[in-house]
């Protein structure tokens, strides 16, 4: 009788020890999607957090965005939140284990960045640069962040450096003084629109075609690639 009582007790145990490693494999390596593509993941951090973890893409994976493709090799670490692609980091960038052609507004993107993208719709988000300089119409700005918001018409384009002066096609002169230059500005590019905008918390000192001295502005709008100035809004202190 005790036989079989321990032979009904070590089946069970047998049954639990295998509903809880089914339940622990199922969990370490989970599924997402990025639009149609399947990625395959090894998190050991979903264990701990369900909901925003850690996890090495098994695989090599090719995702594509309306800005271009990323790619990421074997093992590449990712930032997954409510079962969906939210992060790649600049470290895996740097690590050679990812790589991507994103142009934004046609402006090339540097080798490495970080991407946060949306899961409603999959999409980028947001593009970090930390202050790596690029080319917008041949002016060189050291980039910050990056917004491509889903639900908006303008990408915005933090500023954390560029040069002292920037000179419009029609002579307007914009002055970012060093005190200034140190301060994040942001260049607003519609999607709808051939113009752009500029602002700056602190304001911007601009010289328009004709005039001798420097206006402070809050923010500036002209033709799209540094063109004509239309018109400002005046900096109040």
């Amino acid at each position: 009788m005790k036989n079989i009582l321990y032979k009904k007790e070590f089946k069970w145990l047998i049954i639990i020890g295998a509903l809880i490693l089914f339940w622990y494999l199922f969990t370490i390596f989970p599924i997402i999607k990025f639009n149609d593509k399947i990625i395959f993941l090894f998190a050991p951090e979903k264990i701990v957090d369900r909901k925003s973890y850690m996890g090495r893409i098994l695989g090599n994976i090719l995702i594509k965005t309306e800005f271009g493709e990323i790619k990421l090799e074997h093992f590449s670490n990712v930032y997954v939140m409510y079962n969906n692609l939210a992060r790649v980091d600049i470290e895996i960038f740097n690590s050679g284990l990812a790589s991507h052609n994103l142009i934004v507004k046609e402006i090339i993107m540097p080798d490495t960045i970080s991407i946060g993208f949306l899961s409603n719709p999959n999409r980028i988000s947001i593009l970090a640069l930390d202050g790596q300089e690029i080319d917008i119409s041949d002016i060189l700005l050291g980039i910050g962040k990056i917004y491509l918001e889903d639900t908006k018409d303008v990408t915005e384009i933090i500023i954390e450096h560029s040069p002292e002066f920037i000179t419009l096609i029609d002579q307007t002169q914009i002055h970012i003084g060093q005190s200034l230059r140190s301060l994040a500005g942001c260049l607003h590019i519609f999607s709808n629109k051939e113009q752009w905008m500029l602002t700056h918390g602190y304001g911007i000192l601009v010289k328009l075609p004709g005039e001798t001295k420097f206006t402070r502005y809050k923010s500036i709008t002209f033709k799209k690639d540094w063109g004509e100035f239309i018109e400002g809004e005046l900096f109040e202190e």
